[in-house]
């Protein structure tokens, strides 16, 4: 879980999540042999998408599980309209 609380626009946070699943799709060793991974990110914004610490940890795991089943490399923003959440494909 990353918390931004500074974000003066709702796109920051996707930006800040391009940042993160790019920095995850270098390779590094371990002990001699190469590593490869990827990440699957959900984002819910305060207070669009929650007003305490359970409801925006709940949605993001949402919109994050919602990123998992649409492959690899992917965000997903919750929404409120739906259970499902907007999907944003970063890479």
């Amino acid at each position: 879980m990353i918390i931004l609380p500074e974000l003066s626009a709702d796109g920051h946070a996707l930006n800040v999540a391009q940042k993160i699943l790019k920095s995850l799709q270098t390779p590094f060793h371990i002990d001699g042999i190469l590593i490869h991974t990827s990440g699957s990110i959900g984002i819910a914004i305060y207070p669009d998408h929650g007003v305490n610490e359970t409801e925006l940890t709940n949605n993001a795991d949402m919109a994050m599980y919602g990123a998992k089943s649409s492959g690899k490399n992917a965000v997903r923003v919750y929404s409120h309209q739906t259970t499902e959440s907007i999907t944003r494909d970063l890479i």
